[in-house]
């Protein structure tokens, strides 16, 4: 069966998977930026990197839609349904919400107050721990019917399962900077694909 159709999905998978990347980079040199310049304690509000997200997180929210679509056509699977669905939300919640945050939050109060700042932290924390916890159930499902599914999906299982634990660690999240675009680009195999029924058992 040809799989021409899901191309896009692929190519935005991989798009998606250099995109964070960049993001937290530019993140990263944005915040040492300021120290330097000795605003160490001022909040960097919107910058280039907050755009990049929303970005990703659009990509990202198409390519786990056509993923859903590509698991029912080929492999008649709806199991995954639900939790794709809550991770579609909460990337819609997450980025959305800490675009919000800095946009309208930062500018209200002054340098000095840490409140806004700690407020966007908790919030990272939560939702990097719920984004842990989804995609290692999304992972464990992938594998735990492994059998139905093609070589690709199995290789990328097994790297979100390695994303999901770090996402759960919180403070070890940071090295999904190398983890996720190693999964979004093995993701991407998976949409270009010709064919898939040639692994079935």
């Amino acid at each position: 069966m040809n799989n021409e159709k899901y191309n896009t999905a692929g190519w935005l998978a991989i798009i998606s998977g250099l995109l964070f990347p960049l993001a937290m980079i530019l993140d990263i040199m944005s915040g040492a930026t300021a120290e330097l310049l000795g605003y160490s304690d001022f909040p960097v509000g919107i910058g280039l990197a907050d755009f990049i997200y929303i970005v990703y997180a659009l990509f990202s929210i198409y390519v786990y839609s056509k993923f859903k679509n590509l698991l029912y056509e080929y492999y008649s699977y709806k199991k995954l349904n639900t939790i794709i669905n809550l991770i579609i939300w909460l990337f819609i919640i997450f980025f959305g919400g800490s675009f919000l945050i800095e946009l309208i939050m930062f500018p209200i109060f002054s340098p000095t107050d840490i409140g806004p700042p700690l407020f966007l932290l908790l919030f990272w924390g939560i939702g990097i721990f719920i984004f842990g916890v989804l995609d290692v159930l999304f992972a464990v499902f992938l594998l735990k019917e492994s059998k139905i599914f093609s070589t690709e999906i199995k290789v990328f299982a097994i790297v979100i399962l390695i994303m999901g634990l770090f996402e759960l660690s919180v403070i070890f999240s940071f090295m999904n900077i190398f983890i996720i675009p190693i999964a979004f680009i093995s993701w991407a195999f998976v949409f270009f694909k010709k064919n898939h029924e040639i692994d079935f058992v």
